[in-house]
């Protein structure tokens, strides 16, 4: 299990071995930080790495990184499956 900035070291290094756009990651970095987080106060590591390891997946097979919108859906998708409640005032839920 991984903390939150270990993720984002590997999600920089993912762009850069894939040459997926500099400034989109520049762009969406604050948000990733804002999901991840919030879903560690959530669930704790375990789900960090389940929505890290899908970021990372996500970015090799479309060759771009996935936009934060879709990081929210998915930190909820797993929170559900993990019987995780999240509030209704969670970064996660806009």
């Amino acid at each position: 299990m991984a903390n939150v900035y270990y993720w984002l070291k590997r999600i920089r290094k993912t762009r850069e071995e894939e040459r997926l756009l500099r400034e989109r990651f520049e762009k969406y970095e604050p948000s990733y930080v804002e999901a991840l987080e919030s879903l560690e106060d959530l669930g704790g590591e375990p789900l960090v790495d389940e929505l890290a390891e899908w970021l990372l997946e996500t970015a090799k097979d479309e060759q771009r990184l996935p936009p934060p919108a879709r990081v929210r859906e998915k930190a909820r998708e797993i929170c559900a499956e993990n019987d995780v409640s999240v509030p209704s005032g969670s970064p996660l839920r806009d």
